[in-house]
């Protein structure tokens, strides 16, 4: 399995010293993530880690995709 490569890493430190970062890796295409990309994006205030995700960007486009078919579904009914 090859190593996922890092693509880009943004760090930005806010006037009220909370972090903002994110890190976006491609990673090898396949059946688990068609499109090959995975991100992490952390948020930090007052020293303390506020939310934080790591996940595919397949799954997200697959939400999104579905969240618009499930809209357009609504919107092209009989009028």
């Amino acid at each position: 399995m090859a190593k996922a490569k890092l693509v880009l890493h943004e760090k930005q430190v806010e006037e009220d010293e909370s972090v903002i970062e994110i890190k976006i890796w491609s990673v090898t295409t396949g059946s688990l993530h068609p499109y090959g990309v995975k991100y992490s994006l952390v948020y930090i205030r007052e020293g303390k880690e506020c939310w934080a995700t790591t996940m595919l960007m397949d799954v997200i486009t697959d939400i999104i995709a579905a969240s618009l078919n499930h809209t357009a579904s609504l919107i092209s009914g009989p009028f």
